[in-house]
């Protein structure tokens, strides 16, 4: 056995699943005569197609016989098969086309390409796609065409996940009680800050100022927007129990040993007054 016969034998050999008994492998040949019978019973394929999917399929059963050939598994011959095949879906021709199609496809030893199959048919590049006919062509599609619309397919689908991974990550962050971005948005000094343009320092300055500073700093930059509203009081409680009762490492390390810098002596006792004076008054419901 040459090593092209051994390459084809090696593409119909059974390769072992993951997890239980080896699968077959489905060749081209076998994929076109599937697809020529989905587009068949969805009735895609026109009366004057006829003689083009019988050359369709008498490629492909050739083919399919060549390579059992080669893999020692036929069993039937590609004539007798070919015309069965054409019996039961109804494919009648006359016995010289026939006989001038299976003398033609006999002696070729080759698979047709996509291209070849799309102009012996007349299926568009809509229906081809939407029936998932990929071994088929399109009249008048050529391969460069065919490779850009599948990338921009699978470009849409690669954009279509990534939304949906992203919608499914936000439903988990809003399920644990994270905010949403409009609500972050409404609120947050930065966004603010980004959208008219301001410095946040200059806007910091004369928020510290005063609320009505802050809104004759505004009005002179020509910005009618009323500011982002301070945190709730709930909100400061929470803010000021956690910063008080989770002190930095350099302040407390464990075991009572010197951790990062030295702590400062007046940073710890701030720090743990603040932190009994949260635990007295006690964590909001």
């Amino acid at each position: 056995m040459g090593s092209s016969d051994a390459r084809i034998a090696k593409l119909f050999d059974p390769t072992p699943g993951k997890d239980g008994p080896p699968k077959q492998r489905v060749s081209q040949a076998e994929r076109r005569l599937i697809d020529l019978q989905r587009a068949s019973k969805r009735a895609l394929l026109r009366k004057r197609d006829m003689r083009g999917v019988i050359e369709i399929a008498a490629n492909a059963i050739f083919e399919i016989g060549r390579n059992r050939k080669v893999t020692g598994k036929a069993k039937s011959d590609p004539v007798e098969r070919l015309r069965q095949w054409c019996d039961r879906r109804k494919l009648n021709v006359g016995p010289r086309v026939f006989a001038s199609i299976v003398k033609k496809w006999s002696d070729a030893a080759y698979l047709m390409n996509v291209e070849d199959c799309g102009e012996l048919l007349s299926l568009t590049p809509r229906q081809r796609v939407d029936h998932r006919l990929w071994s088929l062509g399109a009249r008048h599609e050529t391969a460069q065409q065919r490779h850009e619309r599948k990338g921009q397919r699978q470009a849409e689908a690669r954009e279509r996940k990534r939304r949906a991974d992203r919608e499914r990550a936000a439903a988990k962050r809003r399920a644990k009680g994270a905010q949403t971005r409009a609500a972050y948005e409404a609120r947050s000094v930065s966004e603010f800050c980004r959208r008219h343009g301001l410095a946040r320092f200059s806007y910091q300055k004369a928020e510290a100022r005063g609320r009505d500073s802050l809104l004759a700093f505004l009005a002179k930059k020509g910005i009618s927007e009323a500011p982002p509203e301070k945190l709730a009081t709930v909100s400061r409680d929470k803010s000021s129990i956690y910063t008080a009762t989770h002190l930095p490492t350099f302040c407390i390390s464990p075991r009572g040993r010197p951790k990062g810098r030295p702590a400062n002596p007046s940073a710890v006792a701030f720090m743990l007054d603040r932190a009994a004076s949260a635990l007295a008054v006690g964590l909001p419901p």
